[in-house]
């Protein structure tokens, strides 16, 4: 809702002339943003899928471990 509202008047604000905004540059900026997200997310599932099912394995040896003792 919040991002949709300052859109809104972002938009309000250009078309009165309040706001002067570049397009091109917006939506090259945010393009190249957006890239560089869905590669650092690529990255954290590598590392989740590498790391996480041995911690869990771990995680459940030391609780079955601890249960015996």
């Amino acid at each position: 809702m919040v991002t949709g509202a300052v859109a809104a008047l972002v938009a309000v604000g250009k078309h009165i002339g309040v706001i002067d905004l570049d397009w091109a540059s917006l939506q090259a900026d945010t393009t190249r943003s957006l890239a560089w997200l869905h590669g650092e997310l690529g990255a954290a599932k590598y590392f989740l899928t590498g790391y996480l099912p041995s911690a869990g394995a771990a995680c459940v040896g030391i609780f079955m471990g601890a249960r015996h003792s």
